[in-house]
């Protein structure tokens, strides 16, 4: 049986006179699941593949560019734009690790992000090519339940390509070679 609402506000107010405290903390609200950081979501799913399209050449060729100064720029952009802060934003990019690989007429440009906390967010983002070929971004994400695979456009567009390998890089450059024309 429930008490009408007034009856307890009675009864609180007679054991808070007795006691100088109400009988029952106030309820304490679950903290809110982690959510996706933006800036984390910005490098991956918007500014790196298209960045990463406009340089291609850069990235996909035989020079040693300055790719980790490129890297530094698209993080602080991304710090700046999303509350970040500079040294955090420098912070991140510290674990961003970029790299250059080639496998059966395909080149890879590779960049791992700092380490997924939520889903949504990308382990690793890669730029591919084959030879004579246009070339393709694809981005795996954190799952609950592993990993996902897909494909970003020119335009930011992403496509779902299913359930992605394991969130490393051999794992991944295997996968993708399915999805670069011949």
């Amino acid at each position: 049986r429930r008490v009408p609402a007034t009856a307890m506000t009675r009864v609180r107010t007679v054991v808070e006179a007795l006691f100088g405290k109400t009988p029952l903390p106030p309820p304490v609200a679950a903290p809110a699941p982690p959510l996706p950081r933006a800036w984390h979501d910005a490098i991956a799913h918007r500014l790196l593949p298209v960045r990463a399209f406009a340089n291609a050449d850069n990235l996909l060729g035989d020079d040693a560019a300055d790719v980790q100064g490129w890297l530094y720029d698209l993080f602080e952009e991304a710090g700046r734009r999303h509350g970040l802060g500079f040294d955090a934003a420098m912070d991140a990019a510290d674990q961003a690790q970029f790299s250059r690989h080639e496998s059966g007429g395909v080149r890879i440009a590779a960049v791992v992000m700092p380490p997924p906390r939520v889903m949504g967010e990308a382990h690793l983002v890669l730029l591919a090519r084959r030879d004579g070929g246009a070339a393709r971004c694809f981005a795996l994400d954190r799952a609950d339940d592993g990993s996902i695979l897909f494909g970003i456009g020119e335009d930011g567009a992403r496509t779902n390509l299913g359930a992605g390998p394991a969130p490393t890089l051999e794992a991944v450059i295997a996968a993708i070679a399915a999805h670069l024309p011949e």
